[in-house]
C-alpha cells in the first residue's frame, strides 16, 4: 500500500498545509478569544478549529451521529467535480434509484444544489449537506463515492468497502487498484 502512502504525502504538502498554516491557526484562535463561543464545530481537515476551543475553553465537536437502522451505506460524489466545473459526473437520481429498493439506511451527501436538482429520493435515504467522512464512515457498511482522496483514504483507514464511480485525475486508477485487491 505504497500508493496510500505517497498520497497521503501529497495531499499533507499541497491541502493540509495551506489550511493549517500558522497565520490561519493564530487568526482563528484570536477570533475565538474575541468571540469566546461555547461549543466549536470545525470540519476535519482544518486543525485550528481544535485548537481554538483548547484556548478558549470550548467544547469541541466535529459531528453528532445516530445509530443506523439498518445497514448504512454513504453515498457521496465530493466537491471537486461540483466546485471546479458546476457539475456532477453522474446522476445522482440514478444511483439513488439503484440503491432505493434496498435493505439499508442510505446517508447521502448532498449540497443544497444537488438537493434541488434531484426530483425525489427514496424513503431508505437521508440526505445531508456535509458529513466529515472520519465521523460517518466508521457507522457504515459501504461507502458509494467519486474516488477522491479524503474518501478513498477514510474508507481505507476504517476498513469500509467501497464502490467508485470515478473520473477525474487519478480516480480511475484507484478504482482499478480496489478491484485488484479485493477480487
Amino acid at each position: 500500500m505504497d500508493y496510500l502512502l505517497g498520497i497521503q504525502v501529497m495531499i499533507t504538502g499541497l491541502l493540509y498545509g495551506p489550511l493549517n498554516d500558522d497565520a490561519t491557526i493564530d487568526d482563528t484562535a484570536a477570533f475565538a478569544r474575541q468571540w469566546q463561543p461555547d461549543l466549536i464545530i470545525c470540519e476535519p481537515m482544518s486543525f485550528s478549529g481544535a485548537m481554538a476551543a483548547r484556548v478558549t475553553g470550548a467544547a469541541h465537536a466535529r459531528i453528532l451521529s445516530e445509530p443506523p437502522r439498518a445497514p448504512r451505506v454513504c453515498l457521496t460524489l465530493g466537491v471537486s467535480a461540483r466546485e471546479d466545473r458546476q457539475t456532477d459526473d453522474v446522476s445522482i437520481g440514478t444511483v439513488l434509484g439503484a440503491l432505493g429498493d434496498l435493505d439499508i439506511e442510505i446517508v447521502a451527501t448532498l449540497d443544497s444544489s444537488q438537493q434541488r436538482i434531484l426530483r425525489s429520493a427514496p424513503a431508505n435515504t437521508r440526505l445531508v449537506d456535509f458529513v466529515p467522512m472520519h465521523a460517518l464512515l466508521p457507522t457504515c457498511a459501504a461507502v458509494v463515492h467519486h474516488g477522491g482522496a479524503g474518501t478513498f483514504l477514510a474508507a481505507n483507514l476504517y476498513g469500509v468497502p467501497q464502490v467508485t464511480i470515478p473520473s477525474l485525475w487519478e480516480t480511475p486508477m484507484k478504482g482499478l487498484m480496489l478491484e485488484q485487491a479485493n477480487p
